[in-house]
């Protein structure tokens, strides 16, 4: 594995973990901005693919209706080099908590490929299993 430094990795901690904040507080813009301008989300269990940042706040405003009564949380965040020249690869675990009685609901993987745009990691593509 390739050295990514510690600024990075605490950036694109980050930036995984606000996304899930903003699901469960359904702010579809603070959401979408954690994407890059031509960012996109594939969702396996959908089969469909999410692009563009309107895109992509309408899907947070969906997952955070149809999980209101949940907490989401992103764990053993894993950042390394990507393949091409300045990407960063994120894998990290995913659960959704019911807020009610602490019971995982739902739980998988995200794989995340980040570019940086100005001085911030931004999520280019996510695929969620």
């Amino acid at each position: 594995m390739s050295f990514v430094s510690s600024n990075a990795i605490v950036q694109v901690t980050n930036t995984v973990n606000t996304v899930m904040i903003a699901m469960d507080q359904g702010d579809g813009a603070l959401f979408a901005s954690q994407y890059a301008s031509d960012g996109s989300c594939t969702i396996e269990i959908l089969n469909k693919t999410f692009n563009g940042h309107s895109e992509l706040s309408n899907l947070c405003m969906t997952l955070h209706d149809k999980f209101v009564h949940c907490m989401h949380w992103e764990g053993n965040v894993s950042v390394s080099k990507g393949s091409n020249e300045g990407d960063l690869i994120n894998q990290s675990y995913w659960k959704a908590m019911d807020i009610n009685n602490g019971n995982c609901i739902s739980m998988g993987m995200h794989k995340d490929v980040l570019v940086q745009e100005g001085d911030q990691w931004k999520i280019k593509s996510r695929t969620i299993s």
